[in-house]
């Protein structure tokens, strides 16, 4: 009977168990021995490994880290939010409305899409969250972006960059950035004004500049490393948050991400909060 079975938590000891995964999947490998899928449990991170180099992990230590998680990204988000309010205070706006930006977050994992919409939610925003497999949602992006007309559209959810990779310039490196890359194509298309729609786009490791050059605003991960599941969250908050008279420069955009200019870069942009 094998040691480990879909949905147990699990780290890799060739990794110095630098991540926590749950297993998503169990294949069949070579001579009979099985490939297991793994899938971060707060990285956006997918990977795979076979039985010898995986080592459980307690669901209690797991649980105090999503807490701890939890906790670090309210103190941060406060005092961001507190920040951001002393900045836009003006008294000729005091009796005008304040309307962030309108985020579309496309997500390929589940989870990191609840855990997405709960922090949004922390942060007074009420963003529309749709659950969409990667390789799934080129195909949606158009029909979507029809639908909800945004002004944020963000594509994400795993990624990784191949063990057995030596060229970091092919897609066949990557698990799943040929699918982000061809989704902003498709939301490129659609709005090519980069004014009129801000598109994020990637994961942990993902092939960041075959996505700037399709047309994303900001896109992970440069340095091809591990993007936290709420990297995105902070980015495009702050972008929905900030008037559309300022200018967003790279540094200001990713301050507040776990994985900063290494995880996520960009251009400078403007914000999409309209005072009304």
């Amino acid at each position: 009977m094998p040691e480990y079975g879909v949905g147990d938590f699990v780290a890799r000891k060739s990794y110095g168990k630098d991540v926590v995964f749950v297993i998503s999947d169990i294949e069949e490998g070579d001579e009979r021995s099985e490939r297991y899928v793994l899938k971060g449990l707060t990285a956006r991170l997918i990977a795979d490994s076979d039985e010898d180099d995986l080592v459980k992990v307690s669901p209690g230590i797991v649980k105090l880290s999503n807490e701890r998680n939890i906790y670090m990204f309210k103190k941060q988000q406060f005092f961001n939010s507190l920040s951001r309010s002393l900045n836009l205070f003006d008294m000729r706006n005091m009796r005008r409305r304040k309307v962030p930006g309108k985020i579309l977050h496309i997500d390929g994992s589940r989870e990191f899409l609840n855990s997405s919409m709960m922090y949004y939610k922390i942060l007074g925003l009420n963003p529309i969250g749709i659950y969409i497999d990667e390789p799934e949602q080129p195909q949606v992006a158009r029909s979507l972006l029809s639908q909800y007309n945004p002004d944020i559209v963000v594509f994400t959810g795993h990624d990784g960059l191949r063990k057995d990779a030596t060229d970091i310039e092919s897609f066949e490196s990557y698990t799943y950035s040929r699918y982000y890359h061809q989704a902003v194509s498709e939301a490129r298309a659609y709005q090519p004004d980069s004014n009129a729609l801000f598109v994020y786009a990637g994961a942990c490791q993902s092939y960041y500049e075959a996505l700037i050059s399709a047309g994303a605003t900001y896109a992970s991960s440069p340095a091809r490393v591990l993007i936290h599941s709420t990297d995105p969250v902070t980015l495009v908050s702050r972008i929905a948050t900030t008037p559309q008279n300022q200018i967003i420069t790279p540094q200001q955009a990713v301050r507040g991400t776990y994985s900063g200019t290494k995880g996520i870069g960009g251009v400078n942009t403007r914000g999409r909060l309209k005072i009304i």
